[in-house]
């Protein structure tokens, strides 16, 4: 019990801390210009990895469709919404599409 209650608060606190990395407004998250493909591929699998784990909780959602943000999250957003519409095989506690509405 003590070690699984360890365990969650590790991933939560690094969650968080990606969230503060990879989406912050603020500050644009991007290594070198020639790695802006593997960048954004991360930021893509992020934001859904966090939509399958709690779909509930739209932060990232908020910043990529805030109209003042980056071009850059407005493309995260979008291929994601891709992602989740032709996913094929995917398991019940996936998000459906009808989340971003």
């Amino acid at each position: 019990k003590i070690l699984n209650d360890i365990l969650f608060i590790l991933v939560e606190s690094v969650i968080s801390d990606l969230k503060q990395i990879l989406f912050n407004p603020l500050k644009l998250f991007s290594r070198r210009q020639d790695k802006i493909n593997v960048d954004l591929k991360l930021m893509i699998e992020f934001f859904l990895s966090c939509l399958r784990l709690n779909s509930h909780n739209n932060e990232i959602l908020k910043v990529c469709l805030n109209l003042l943000s980056l071009a850059m999250f407005h493309y995260v957003i979008v291929k994601v919404i891709y992602r989740i519409i032709t996913q094929k095989n995917h398991l019940p506690w996936w998000p459906q599409i009808d989340i971003i509405y």
